[in-house]
């Protein structure tokens, strides 16, 4: 199976007469569009299906930073994260986990198809991983600014 780079963007035909898709602000649009071009299709091999399938290859694995949506959308932080809140609540992205680097935490995203049941019973909200634990300051962390005065200070003095 190799994986290809697509040369462009296949949009669902039920896409378009989904009142999801009519539901969405423009900026979650065009965040949508840049998810769908980040996508790296695979076809499935089939011996007697006449249809090609397909599938997406790094699905769960799609990272979209703000800086990226900054460089190339021209969007600000507050609107990137409404437009991403809007495509999860909606059912066409899903995060899927964290992968943490040096000084961030980038989240991992995957395409999903649950908006086909938005604005039905059948529509299931979005799950949500776990941030990851392990980072920063906690209590009873000899590190912060509190314990260093405790452990300053000769037990029965109060530093003034």
């Amino acid at each position: 199976m190799s994986k290809k780079k697509p040369k462009g963007v296949y949009l669902d035909p039920d896409l378009f007469e989904s009142k999801a898709l009519y539901s969405l602000r423009a900026s979650s649009i065009k965040v949508y569009l840049r998810f769908l071009r980040k996508r790296i299709v695979q076809k499935i091999p089939r011996r007697q299906s006449r249809e090609e399938e397909y599938r997406i290859a790094n699905n769960g694995e799609i990272e979209f930073p703000y800086i990226e949506a900054q460089k190339k959308l021209g969007m600000v932080p507050r609107t990137y994260q409404l437009a991403i809140q809007e495509l999860t609540e909606k059912g066409f992205i899903d995060v899927t986990g964290y992968k943490p680097e040096i000084n961030k935490v980038t989240k991992l995203y995957a395409i999903s198809e649950r908006w086909k049941k938005y604005d039905t019973d059948e529509f299931e909200p979005p799950k949500c991983p776990t941030y990851p634990l392990g980072r920063g300051f906690r209590p009873g962390n000899q590190l912060g600014r509190r314990s260093q005065q405790e452990h300053d200070t000769p037990k029965g003095k109060k530093n003034e």
